[in-house]
């Protein structure tokens, strides 16, 4: 899942110091946001890795375009991490490797709808040797959404003191072109 964080749509100042303090901001928030999608797997034994990509033509640090607009995802290849993301449907499995699937019942998975957190998992004292299952599915857990939601007031608070320092610096060194 990729979600697209758009910075600035704004008419072109020829101006250096607001780019600056904009591209300094995004790329700031790209971190921010980058640390909390880590924190969703924090706890798991799967390797995921998850990578900051700037709208396509655009390289991080050049906020400079025609409509003046950028922006930035962040995403990870991880199967397993997309399946948690999106939610799966009722599906069957059927043991392939193995005469049976063994797992452990009743059990409490790491992530929890609603919640961008990584918990520890836990799996009770029964155990289940079955050559098929049918799996009710999960609820899509939709972390980027909630990511997006818990930072939106911080990305709104970090370009509006990145515009104000940026127009501020120029006005102070006469590059105000208005």
């Amino acid at each position: 899942m990729t979600i697209w964080m758009k910075a600035v749509k704004a008419p072109i100042l020829e101006t250096g110091y607001l780019y600056k303090e904009l591209d300094t901001a995004l790329a700031k928030f790209a971190k921010l946001v980058h640390a909390e999608f880590g924190r969703t797997t924090r706890t798991w034994e799967e390797d995921v890795e998850f990578e900051i990509v700037y709208e396509p033509g655009i390289k991080p640090f050049r906020t400079r375009t025609r409509t003046g607009v950028v922006g930035f995802a962040v995403r990870t290849a991880n199967k397993i991490w997309n399946w948690v993301d999106a939610g799966t449907k009722p599906h069957g499995i059927d043991a392939k490797n193995a005469p049976f699937l063994v797992f452990g019942w009743p059990s409490r998975p790491k992530t929890r709808p609603g919640s961008t957190e990584s918990g520890e998992s836990w799996t009770g004292p029964n155990v289940a040797r079955l050559t098929h299952v049918d799996h009710p599915g999960t609820e899509p857990r939709k972390f980027g959404e909630q990511i997006r939601d818990k930072l939106e007031a911080t990305y709104s608070r970090m370009m509006r003191r990145a515009w104000l320092k940026g127009t501020e610096e120029d006005r102070m060194w006469g590059n105000d072109k208005r």
